[in-house]
């Protein structure tokens, strides 16, 4: 059933945008902490390079705001209370996806 797919699961891009609902698109780009607006294709187009490219190695700009690997690597201390119940909703999330 479309949407139901693990995103990881797909060989291409083009599996990946056949395969998975835009919603459920957008539901994975934000569990990996990237922006998740744009266009249908340039949501595909993200989170498919999001799943080809290391996360260390992704350009700053698909990160959403607050997002980035520095911002993760420096966690609660660098953003107070706020930014760990943001990051928890985030890991919380991306488990989510990870099982549905």
């Amino acid at each position: 059933m479309e949407g139901d797919a693990d995103p990881s699961s797909f060989a291409s891009r083009d599996a990946l945008e056949a395969g998975m609902s835009a919603e459920r698109v957008k539901e994975a780009l934000q569990a990996r902490g990237l922006k998740a607006g744009g266009r249908p294709a340039e949501r595909v187009d993200r989170l498919w390079l999001a799943l080809t490219t290391p996360r260390d190695q992704l350009p700053k700009s698909v990160f959403a705001k607050g997002g980035s690997l520095s911002a993760e690597a420096n966690g609660a201390a660098a953003g107070g209370p706020q930014r760990s119940r943001d990051e928890h909703g985030r890991k919380c999330a991306l488990l989510e996806a990870q099982l549905t």
